[in-house]
């Protein structure tokens, strides 16, 4: 497991980065704190590499998304309110930007998906509790911890820990159990390439302990996953598995998942008598939920495709400049009485509320890093890195395969979260927001760095 700071006294250039493990070592228990933490890395980094940023084409890219987000609020139907959300974009574009330059390495890139499975190990705990033990709240200690903790959850029967809602929980765990999987497999691997002898020494020992501390988050947040009971994150998990599957060669593991994949499917959604076959063997509650009829008489406006259409709409109306953030929910209570913060989509929600212009560009600078994370890890083998120096100079050699399970570890986590918000919305909590933001700002820098060191 990481540590956070060393014996030695740290130089400036590092104390960004330490402040910025120290705020995500906080961050699911106690925004505020975690934040604070954060902006003390971003703001120090944005002192020390100023020119390097505003340089970047990249960042360039996003600052012309901003400049059409304040466009689109000069021109919403509530400007007010669109100015303010805002701040669910720029502060973490910002961040963005920071983080690309304080990560940058495989190493720097575990360190922080070790420091997010520690994170989140009470987050899982509390959730269980909140389940099976009774937990209740709130906890309310003003800005610096604020949990609801409901009985039975949010809303009854869903799981939701320190998290406002159940989907929430979903999105967040999801994330972590895919990074947190990349961590496991990479231990795994270490523990069989111990010789007889190594198994005997005292590092061995903390090898198994790293892996029983792994073996038990992930089924904690396995559980996590299937109590907050969203198909979202149920989906997204399962093709993240998948593709490690597929990585690793364990065909017979993807024929399995897949098989019963469609098994599951097919209780959801095939035709009978085929579909009373499927049931036969898959649980209620599954089949149910991916079919909707665990909720049978819900109105017309909570429905998925309602809102969606509904967003559709608003986008044909004003296409270019959309009608401000912030502007669906009150645009839906007036025609559907009905509240309801987001239309589950937020490529929907973005068209409708600030134009197809900024949406394609938002999706398109995050498109290209994942394109970019894909190539390198396609052609991860032909990186070189300096080796140690030998008797005629440096000597160069390729990462080692654990540093690319790493890297493949964050592109699976957020194109996870991607898929998640086809169909959701979760990123108004600030911490799955920055999570998402800091996920691509790891990717990005390791594909900075990567890229220039092609044999």
């Amino acid at each position: 497991m990481p540590q956070l700071l060393s014996s030695d006294s740290p130089s400036n250039s590092d104390k960004p980065w330490i402040y910025l493990q120290i705020g995500l070592l906080l961050l699911p228990l106690s925004p505020f704190l975690g934040g604070l933490g954060v902006v003390i890395a971003t703001v120090w980094t944005w002192k020390q590499r100023f020119k390097s940023i505003v340089c970047s084409r990249l960042n360039q890219g996003f600052a012309l998304f901003l400049g059409l987000l304040v466009l689109s609020a000069s021109t919403a139907l509530d400007p007010e309110s669109a100015f303010l959300g805002l701040f669910n974009f720029w502060p973490f574009i910002f961040i963005f930007a920071a983080a690309s330059l304080l990560l940058g390495t495989p190493d720097r890139l575990r360190r922080m998906s070790w420091i997010l499975a520690i994170a989140s190990a009470p987050v899982a705990l509390i959730g269980i509790g909140q389940m099976f033990s009774g937990w209740t709240g709130p906890i309310d200690l003003g800005m610096v911890v604020n949990w609801p903790l409901e009985s039975e959850g949010t809303p009854t029967g869903r799981m939701a820990s320190v998290f406002d809602y159940a989907n929430v929980l979903a999105n967040y765990s999801a994330i972590v159990f895919l990074l947190v999987l990349g961590l496991w497999i990479e231990t795994f691997r270490a523990l069989r390439g111990l010789t007889l002898a190594q198994k005997e020494m005292r590092y061995a020992r903390g090898i198994r302990w790293r892996w029983r501390f792994l073996n038990g988050l992930l089924v904690s947040h396995a559980i996590a996953i299937v109590l907050t009971s969203s198909r979202n994150a149920w989906g997204v998990t399962v093709l993240g598995c998948l593709v490690y599957g597929l990585y690793l060669g364990l065909r017979p593991l993807v024929l399995g998942i897949t098989a019963y994949g469609g098994v599951v499917l097919g209780a959801s959604f095939a035709p009978p008598p085929l579909q009373s076959w499927f049931q036969a063997i898959v649980p209620d509650n599954l089949w149910m939920r991916l079919s909707d009829r665990l909720y049978p008489d819900r109105p017309d406006a909570l429905l998925r495709v309602t809102q969606w259409e509904f967003a559709g709409n608003l986008t044909l109306e004003r296409p270019w400049t959309g009608w401000g953030l912030r502007s669906f929910t009150a645009l839906y209570e007036a025609q559907k009485e009905l509240w309801l913060g987001h239309p589950h989509s937020l490529a929907l929600m973005m068209t409708a509320e600030t134009g197809i212009p900024a949406t394609l560009l938002l999706f398109g600078l995050a498109g290209w890093i994942m394109f970019r994370g894909v190539r390198l890890l396609a052609r991860w083998h032909s990186l070189s890195v300096p080796a140690e120096a030998g008797e005629e100079g440096l000597e160069i050699s390729t990462p080692p395969p654990s540093d690319r399970l790493i890297f493949l570890s964050y592109l699976v986590a957020f194109g996870a979260m991607a898929l998640f918000h086809l169909v959701d919305v979760t990123l108004f909590d600030s911490r799955i927001n920055l999570l998402g933001w800091l996920l691509l700002a790891a990717i990005w820098s390791v594909v900075r760095e990567g890229e220039r060191n092609f044999k």
